[in-house]
């Protein structure tokens, strides 16, 4: 199936768990930084619905 992706789905947990990491960051190191580490998530999680069969090495 080249070319065909299958979309990451979040749970509700992990949804709110995203929130709560915003919220921490933005309190603690300030909202630029908390938009910053969520992006990094997103990127992190657009390469694993581009590449879901890629391993990182780390065992």
């Amino acid at each position: 199936m080249v070319g065909h992706k299958l979309p990451v789905i979040w749970s509700p947990e992990a949804l709110d768990d995203i929130d709560q990491l915003w919220d921490y960051y933005a309190e603690m190191a300030g909202v630029g930084t908390a938009d910053r580490i969520l992006r990094q998530i997103g990127q992190a999680v657009a390469v694993i619905e581009d590449f879901p069969q890629r391993r990182t090495g780390a065992r």
